[in-house]
């Protein structure tokens, strides 16, 4: 699972908002990446710095785009050889209020499945056990 999660580039071949990821710099402890999300009607940019722990953690801070902040962590807890409990938590808040009205119950909706869609990709690509 930390793989999927991790592989930011093949996002929007699976997450439907994901319209497009460019990632500025990669290394095994840190990945700076911008990704487009569409949904909705709306399109919005935001780019993230993510602090990585191979098979532990990310945790995501915000670089730039319509957030006043934007944190994330991801968590990755083995079960066995072939079992992973994640978990994620986000906080947001949306800089313009108008903005804000419209994109706030989207970004929360996408939050709310994002781990969903990730299990989902692991039963696409490995299967069910």
């Amino acid at each position: 699972m930390f793989a999927l999660v991790s592989d930011i580039t093949h996002y929007p071949q699976f997450l439907p908002w994901c319209k497009s990821v460019t990632l500025s710099s990669q290394n095994e402890s840190q990945v700076i990446a911008t990704i487009t999300m569409s949904r909705a009607g709306l399109e919005k940019s935001f780019t993230t710095t993510n602090i990585v722990k191979p098979n532990e953690s990310i945790e995501m801070r915000l670089l730039k785009g319509p957030f006043n902040h934007l944190q994330g962590h991801w968590d990755f807890q083995a079960l066995g050889e072939e079992g992973c409990k994640i978990s994620l938590k986000m906080a947001f808040e949306i800089k313009n209020p108008v903005l804000r009205l419209s994109l706030e119950p989207v970004f929360t909706k996408i939050i709310n499945t994002l781990v969903d869609a990730f299990v989902k990709r692991a039963n696409e690509l490995y299967g069910t056990s």
